[in-house]
């Protein structure tokens, strides 16, 4: 949270479960500090609890693990194209 409040991301990657927090718990602290940056939400488990938590909290990216460097690619591609419309 410190850095997300010290500076602006293009985007973020958000591991769902985390020691400490999770990841629905952060992404909300997250949209608090900046409501606009694209958050894309990693997850071994798309069905949880979890994820509908973060729901609450606006519109994401989810990404399934396991993933590659192919469709971590991707999804940056893809918000590029989406902000330069």
């Amino acid at each position: 949270m410190k850095k997300i409040s010290e500076r602006r991301f293009d985007m973020i990657f958000l591991d769902l479960i985390m020691p400490i927090m999770s990841g629905a718990e952060l992404f909300g602290r997250i949209r608090d500090v900046d409501d606009q940056v694209p958050v894309i939400i990693i997850t071994g488990y798309p069905d949880s609890e979890l994820l509908n938590r973060a729901m609450k909290y606006g519109p994401f990216l989810v990404m399934k693990k396991p993933f590659g460097s192919e469709d971590i690619l991707r999804v940056v591609r893809d918000l590029i194209d989406r902000n330069s419309s």
